[in-house]
């Protein structure tokens, strides 16, 4: 038989649980995981939940299920989620590894595990190094996007050899990592047959806000089921206790049907508490069995005997003794799959043990596990786990050791992009920091930094005003390095702003680059381009001359990771439709780099830029295409820069066919996120401003643009202004606002709104009758006919509608209805009915002047009624009426 179909073993914590016999209850629950398992034989990928609270029995009846899918001849692989474990991949890597000490080297190199290696020394030992992706780096961690593809398919290749159960344990003590994991797996969901099935408390303090937003939002998938476990009933209860149906009144109760509480707190003489039955059972055991057994409950629910050994300072067959006398006193259980491993038999036995402690015991056992742990300095998950020790025994423990090791997990955690992780270890280390004698603010500062900084590119909104405080704590105090770090920080993948300047990250930056001096490096380059990229608010010539200083910088120094930071932030700089093509030549450069670096921000960047310039032509196809793979690199990652052009490019999908209620609901999403990096509310701004003007609403944006018009001397805010003042009626306002604009020429800097702006102007000097404004919009946007107005975020429609109507306004019927033709044969065939059905009613127009008679242009007009009728763009209708045309 080939080694991928050999048959093995049930993992042996399930063997030991598995008790047909004397399993009780729960027949409805079990037909629902049966009927889960029989379509996922038949050939589809499913997920199943299982909830409730502790000990309501949900890894018994998932390992009564396991047995029965062992024995209709299918393979069961076991992960778990420990407490107080910061192992971003657990419970997968468990199970990989499992099913990999089962496989021959041929087998494995066909799952391409090598991505995976890296992840545990287990896999690390089982994963052969020709299993290694070409070109990787064995030392480095490989990036997010190559394990997440790498578990799913080891999954999904595994289960091709046979009908595959992947057991995951106790998710609510799971790390952000492994719930993306989850994710990964059910938005990737095919027709292998495979079932996932998740256990997981639903109540309080265990089910965390994170873990119910994953809960509602994977239940959503048609792919995923939901067993949610409840007490026992009075027969039940009965049954399961042993007792008469009158007698088990009481007990339930008590108990509300809990099947851990009925077994362990019930005896012979009546119910106990838990505490009482524990310490029962404590009073079995010798005193130093009880001593192991604190040691063993620092360690987690799992743990290893012979680092037990070692943090009790005993010989490990001693130890061996203690942990059988605990077994005999249903205390701990073995684990055969693990070389001298074993577990508390129940969550809730560790905790309470764990809780009881007083702090000099913990402190103390903290510290012999931390020690303990430094015997094993080349397993990367168990230097972590002494980062976490060590930090937890200060100040028993050396503070600046527990600092350094903290540091150093976090920064690795941070690399690979597992931020929530990075964050705990990097506070851990802080929190060790306020205990070193003597103090180093220094220490305190740096560690700040990288709070602050992984908070903020995960778009978490503390994150920039934490950064923007410790860069001026940085500053006052002369510390040069953690003032560089911060500013180097606050760029999120090369943008400093948006709409408006962001005058405190100006300030920093400038005052890293003095303390930095003149000569070249990689800080400096960085740090001229964020500069170039705030200077861009200023002027706009003056901008491109600091980024092109960085470039050359960046390329003399012959660093790619320097180059590639450059680069993020210079398309920032190129937005204007005039520079487009030297924009799409850097979105590919960024491309290539990502890959040759293996770097995912430099790959997602090279996507999304060289998307968004075919958006910006008006190939719409491979606009789609191009973030379609830039969704599927992003994966479920929490990374807020890039998730957040995911969300807007959802909304402005929506936007195009006319659901415009969806594209305003998808682009709320993005207001955490846009938040989070210092944008506000822009991106969904954008959104809602485009929905309101379709909807003919101009009177309720008036008062914001009033508002922004004051405050800010861009333009841009005005261009707009008018436009809203000529729809809502304002004629005088907005003739007065455009004299302004002439009598300045027209100041809109060329960036990001500049395309929206002149667009604006058109919709100002048509409504209101200005053909001067008209004819300067006909001179600055004509060489982009064919193209679409796009200002970052906001979409605002193709340049040729804008043409037809300035067109209009300065009487120019011919190219009138030049424009409005190409501009309608366009949305045809890019299918944006959101654009077509203004663009029908201005050809119509033009063609009214043009002399066509009413019955050739009234076809235009009931299209264009009937699109504006299904999504509801009401300006339509208000065109028609304001040209008298025959509807």
């Amino acid at each position: 038989m080939p080694a991928a179909a050999r048959r093995s073993a049930l993992p042996s914590a399930i063997e030991l649980l598995a008790d047909a016999t004397s399993f009780v209850g729960r027949a409805a629950e079990r037909d629902v995981l049966r009927r889960q398992w029989r379509l996922a034989r038949a050939g589809h990928t499913l997920v199943v939940f299982v909830t409730g609270e502790a000990g309501m029995g949900k890894s018994r009846l998932v390992s009564e299920l396991a047995v029965e899918v062992h024995t209709d001849g299918g393979r069961v692989l076991l992960g778990a989620c420990h407490e107080d474990v910061d192992d971003p991949y657990g419970p997968f890597t468990q199970a990989i590894a499992g099913d990999a000490a089962h496989l021959d080297e041929a087998e494995v190199r066909r799952r391409g595990g090598g991505a995976l290696a890296s992840l545990s020394p287990d896999l690390e030992r089982l994963l052969p190094p020709s299993a290694a992706l070409p070109g990787s780096r064995a030392a480095e961690v490989p990036e997010r996007d190559a394990v997440l593809d790498g578990i799913r398919q080891w999954f999904i290749l595994g289960a091709s050899a046979a009908p595959l159960l992947v057991v995951v344990e106790d998710l609510h003590w799971s790390t952000s990592t492994s719930r993306d994991v989850l994710r990964h797996l059910v938005r990737g969901a095919g027709r292998a047959p495979l079932l996932i099935v998740v256990t997981t408390r639903d109540t309080k303090p265990d089910l965390d806000e994170d873990l119910a937003r994953l809960l509602i939002e994977l239940q959503r998938s048609p792919s995923v089921a939901r067993v949610a476990l409840h007490g026992l009933d009075l027969a039940e209860v009965a049954e399961l206790a042993g007792v008469p149906a009158g007698d088990a009144e009481a007990i339930r109760a008590d108990t509300q049907g809990n099947p851990l509480l009925v077994t362990y707190l019930t005896s012979r003489d009546g119910a106990e508490t838990l505490p009482i039955w524990l310490h029962r059972r404590d009073e079995l055991l010798h005193g130093e069995a009880r001593s192991v057994l604190d040691q063993a409950a620092t360690f987690g629910t799992e743990f290893d005997a012979d680092l037990l050994a070692a943090a009790h300072g005993t010989p490990l067959l001693n130890v061996l003794d203690c942990l059988e006398a605990a077994e005999a006193a249903g205390l701990v259980v073995p684990q055969p799959e693990r070389r001298a491993g074993f577990a508390f038999v129940h969550a809730l036995f560790r905790s309470h043990r764990y809780a009881a402690f007083p702090l000099r015991r913990r402190l103390e056992l903290h510290a012999r596990a931390a020690d303990a742990l430094a015997t094993r300095p080349s397993d990367r998950r168990l230097r972590a786990e002494r980062a976490r020790h060590a930090c937890l025994a200060v100040p028993v423990a050396d503070a600046r050791t527990a600092v350094d090791l903290a540091r150093d997990a976090g920064r690795r955690d941070e690399q690979a992009h597992a931020y929530d992780e990075a964050v705990d270890h990097y506070r851990r280390a802080l929190d060790a920091a306020q205990l070193l004698d003597p103090p180093d603010p220094p220490v305190t500062l740096d560690l700040t930094v990288r709070i602050a900084a992984v908070l903020h590119h995960r778009g978490d909104a503390r994150g920039l005003p934490l950064l923007l405080d410790a860069a001026g704590r940085a500053r006052d105090a002369g510390d040069h390095a953690a003032l560089v770090k911060a500013a180097t920080a606050i760029p999120q993948y090369g943008a400093v702003g948006f709409v408006d300047p962001m005058p405190e990250g100006r300030a920093v930056t400038e005052a890293a680059l003095d303390v930095l001096g003149d000569e070249p490096s990689p800080d400096r380059a960085r740090l001229l381009m964020d500069l170039a990229s705030h200077w861009l608010f200023v002027s706009v010539d003056d901008a491109l001359q600091l980024a092109r200083r960085a470039e050359t910088v960046a390329r003399e120094l012959g660093d790619d990771d320097v180059l590639g930071a450059v680069l993020l932030a210079a398309r920032h700089l190129l937005s204007h439709p005039g520079r487009i093509d030297e924009r799409a030549r850097i979105g590919a450069e960024l491309e290539l780099l990502g890959r040759r670096l293996d770097r995912l921000p430099l790959k997602l960047a090279g996507i999304g830029t060289q998307a968004a310039a075919h958006l910006e032509r008006g190939h719409l196809v491979a606009w789609i295409d191009g973030f379609e793979r830039f969704l599927a690199l992003l994966g479920d990652r929490n990374l807020g820069f890039f998730r957040l052009q995911a969300t807007n490019y959802q909304a402005n999908r929506a936007f195009f066919a006319g659901d415009l209620t969806r594209a305003e609901e998808t682009a709320a999403r993005s207001v955490p996120l846009s938040q989070g990096i210092g944008a506000g509310r822009v991106y969904a701004e954008a959104t809602i401003v485009a929905n309101r003007r379709l909807q003919d609403r101009d009177r309720e944006l008036l008062a914001r643009y009033e508002r922004s018009a004051a405050r800010s001397d861009d333009a841009w805010y005005r261009c707009s202004l008018a436009a809203l003042q000529a729809r809502s009626g304002r004629t005088a306002d907005a003739h007065a606002t455009m004299a302004t604009l002439r009598h300045e020429g027209y100041p809109i800097r060329e960036i990001y709104p500049w395309s929206l702006a002149v667009t604006e102007l058109a919709e100002a000097a048509e409504v209101s009758g200005e053909p001067e404004t008209a004819a300067h919009v006909l001179r600055v946007a004509a060489p982009y006919s064919g193209r679409i107005a796009v200002s970052g975020p906001c979409v605002n429609r193709p340049f040729d509608q804008a043409l037809a109507q300035a067109a209009l306004a300065v009487g120019d019927t011919a190219a009138a209805v030049s424009y409005a033709h190409r501009a309608v044969i366009a949305s045809r065939e890019r299918r944006t009915p959101v654009f077509l059905a203004r663009e029908l009613v201005f050809l119509a127009e033009a063609r009214r002047r043009a002399g066509d008679p009413a019955a050739a242009i009234r076809p235009l007009l009931t299209e264009a009624l009937t699109l504006a009728e299904r999504f509801g763009a009401a300006v339509v209708a208000t065109d028609v009426d304001r040209y008298e045309l025959p509807s």
